[in-house]
């Protein structure tokens, strides 16, 4: 199937496109595409994921119009052919172009600007110049350098951050953008830690996350950082909508914007925790801009 060389996009479309293209599998599935044509399960053996998470990723994008998809026989009944549709994409800011109905602000909030914490060793935080603070002392998170921090750590507790936003109750969605790993001993590619995150004080997804992350430098990790210890973390995206949660476009919960009860609140409150009595009680590690593999921070998204 020929690929167009380019297509404008504008809003509200590139709501859409702009949330598919925030997740590195789904970037990875558009480069496998670059030059042929795949089916889910060749994409899941390639990429070594699960099929079912090859198939939700191949939805989203052909959601957002990204791909194309059509059905050929196979061996076994029919296969789900994938297609690149495009090699190039604008995106069209024109006044024109927006939909008064529907906008999206997004919100960085640089890791060590927690309005509240509870944390217990193994513990601390480092900017790209070294550590803050002493290693595993819980003291180190009232540092007034902790604004710099561009990794931190704890193998139990919570961070919690709170950000003023107008308009809440015209929220369609609330999405939370950030990298993470467990957090083990130097690293540990095989140490499950199960991940909560509530916001309002309402828990609305666990995400279990696979290991602590080492054995090559991080893309972004600074060179002062010893190589024996975490290097980098995965992308997750959890979206908050009118019906469920779900991360990686993946069901997670039954929890929507209405168990939130936004409509008389005129801030978010973002708490991440690990629970010491949890089935998998790994810890975490949560990367900044400057860390790790990707560069940005904790990346607060709402859809109006």
């Amino acid at each position: 199937m020929n690929k167009k060389k380019e297509v404008s996009i504008k809003n509200p479309n590139a709501v859409t496109v702009a949330k598919a293209l925030s997740n590195q599998v789904r970037m990875d599935i558009l480069r496998l595409l670059r030059n042929r044509s795949l089916n889910i399960r060749e994409i899941s053996k390639i990429l070594k994921i699960p099929f079912t998470t090859a198939a939700t990723n191949v939805q989203i994008l052909e959601d957002a119009d990204l791909i194309s998809t059509s059905f050929q026989a196979g061996k076994h009944g029919l296969i789900k052919l994938c297609f690149l549709k495009y090699e190039k994409l604008d995106i069209v800011f024109a006044e024109d172009a927006i939909d008064s109905e529907s906008s999206t602000e997004i919100i960085d909030i640089p890791i060590g600007m927690y309005s509240a914490f509870n944390v217990s060793p193994t513990c601390g935080l480092a900017s790209k110049k070294g550590f803050i603070g002493k290693d595993d002392s819980p003291m180190s998170y009232y540092s007034p350098n902790r604004h710099e921090a561009q990794i931190l750590w704890f193998a139990n507790g919570y961070v919690e951050y709170t950000v003023p936003v107008n308009n809440l109750a015209k929220a369609k969605s609330i999405s939370v953008v950030l990298e993470l790993c467990s957090e083990a001993p130097n690293y540990r590619l095989n140490y499950p830690s199960d991940i909560d995150f509530y916001l309002n004080g309402v828990k609305v997804c666990t995400y279990e996350s696979p290991g602590d992350f080492g054995g090559r430098r991080g893309k972004y990790t600074p060179d002062w950082w010893p190589n024996a210890s975490t290097q980098f973390g995965l992308l997750k995206t959890i979206v908050i909508d009118q019906n469920k949660t779900t991360i990686d476009g993946a069901y997670a919960s039954s929890v929507s914007l209405a168990n939130l009860e936004l409509g008389e609140s005129d801030c978010v409150t973002l708490r991440i925790a690990c629970d010491k009595y949890a089935t998998h009680s790994g810890g975490i590690n949560i990367f900044g801009k400057s860390f790790g593999d990707y560069p940005n921070n904790i990346n607060l998204i709402i859809e109006y």
